[in-house]
Formats: structure tokens, sequence, C-alpha cells
């Protein structure tokens, strides 16, 4: 999107999307378990899709908070078994956002201290619920707590 109304439209366009996956998470933490699994595939494309954008796309990377928001109700809302195409995705854009957090981390634009708030609440959550298909990649978000206390060398 180009010329004068750009800007609003791109607004408007992530207000929109923000609303929509806000709703979608709440209907998804106040339906049954496991009721929207005929349309995991269609969320999982629209949460790739808002994965991938960017300050200047339309839906821009603004919607990051909401996305990491429908991920925690995924987790709390599907069983194990049906969550294995999420945890790929999850992790990416997780270890993502964390990086931008170090000196010179890439994409700094792209994450927002409140999406960086809602990723730090879904690793939260994970670490909390500890799913074996997360315990795989623990080790790469917490450390163990005497490493913490003993630096390694």
């Amino acid at each position: 999107m180009f010329g004068v109304g750009a800007n609003a439209a791109r607004l408007e366009a992530d207000r929109r999307t923000q609303l929509t996956l806000r709703k979608m998470m709440l209907l998804m933490l106040a339906c049954e378990q496991d009721i929207f699994v005929g349309n995991l595939t269609q969320i999982l494309d629209k949460l790739v899709d808002l994965c991938t954008a960017d300050a200047s796309s339309s839906p821009s990377s603004t919607t990051r908070a909401e996305v990491f928001m429908v991920f925690r109700a995924m987790i709390l809302s599907f069983s194990p078994i049906h969550l294995s195409a999420v945890w790929p995705i999850l992790n990416a854009d997780l270890q993502k956002a964390i990086t931008t957090c170090l000196p010179g981390g890439h994409e700094q634009d792209t994450y927002s201290n409140l999406s960086l708030l809602q990723a730090c609440k879904l690793l939260d959550l994970l670490t909390t619920l500890s799913p074996d298909e997360f315990q795989l990649h623990e080790w790469l978000y917490i450390t163990d707590t005497i490493d913490a206390v003993y630096r390694p060398v």
C-alpha cells in the first residue's frame, strides 16, 4: 500500500486484525477443548502470515502481541496430540522475539515491548505446563539454576 492514505489503511488493517485475533483467542478459551481442530490448519496458516509481517506490511508487525496471545490460547485449548504442527512455528517466533532483546539483535522494530511481554507470558505458560514437545527445546530459553548461581567459565 502506497499513497496518501497508506498509513491510515495500514492502521485500520492492524486494528481489525488485532480485534479478530482477540476474538479468536476468546472463543478458543471459552469453548470445549479440541472444538476447533478442524480449523487448526487455517489458523496456523494465518498465524504464519502474521509472523512474517514487518513494519511496512499490511497488517504490520504490531499484531505480534496478539499472535503470541493466540499461541497461548492454542496451548490451553488443544490437546497435545493436535499441537505437533504448532511447535516449529512457535519456537521460531519465540526465538526471534527473545533474541531481539540481545544487544545488536536484528528486527528490533518488529517486536514492540507489548509483543515481548506476550512472548514472555507464552514462555511462562510453556514452562509451567511443560508439554513434552516443549521440553525438547526448553534448554534454549531456561538455564539451569546452578548455572545462574555459578557462572560457567
